[in-house]
């Protein structure tokens, strides 16, 4: 923050399903003993630069075993950027070693900066790249949360705070700093403060 003004996050461009991409039967199939199976690969980006593609499950970062999303997200997150992170990956049952220069997430995610400052002021609530909407009777018994007060996150923005925080569609906010909140109008009043 000291250096750069801002809160800056490392990413080298690469997005994948928590639940797809660990999934062991999935490794087991692609031949790989641990890992993320990434689903794909922003153009231009440091993973395209250092030959990764969607498919590859990526079993290690700075020769640390990569077994959940944190695994792979947080070393190269915390990386300063422009230092260079040593990718272990696994395609067609082979294992390869790769590295990639750590870039700032909102040059390598340019879209979902724009989406995020686009979308500030529309009805879909979208701090910290996350898009909520009321959870409807009839909505939350579709989720399986009848009887559940709050806001449906309905989507979540890549290489967003929400994003980092590990949000997905489909959870339910109940209370922002420990009030209760069961409509955006809510949902947003206390995000205001």
């Amino acid at each position: 923050m000291i250096q750069q003004g801002r809160v800056t996050r490392g990413s080298i461009g690469v997005s994948f399903q928590e639940d797809l991409g660990t999934n062991a039967i999935t490794l087991k199939e692609l031949g790989a003993p641990n890992g993320v199976v990434i689903m794909g690969v922003e153009p231009g980006s440091p993973a395209e630069k250092a030959g990764l593609k969607g498919g590859d499950v990526i079993t290690n970062v700075n020769g640390r075993p990569i077994k959940t999303g944190n695994d792979l997200v947080n070393p190269i997150a915390q990386a300063p950027i422009g230092t260079k992170v040593k990718i272990g990956y696994v395609r067609d049952r082979q294992s390869k070693e790769t590295s990639a220069v750590v870039e700032d997430r909102t040059r390598v995610f340019p879209n979902a900066a724009l989406r995020q400052v686009d979308s500030q002021g529309d009805n879909g609530a979208a701090e910290f790249g996350l898009r909520v909407e009321n959870l409807t009777p009839d909505r939350a018994s579709r989720v399986g949360m009848e009887g559940q007060k709050g806001v449906l996150v309905v989507d979540v923005d890549p290489a967003s705070f929400g994003d980092d925080l590990g949000f997905a569609r489909g959870d339910v906010i109940a209370e922002v700093n420990r009030q209760a909140v069961s409509s955006v109008a809510d949902y947003k009043a206390v995000m205001g403060k």
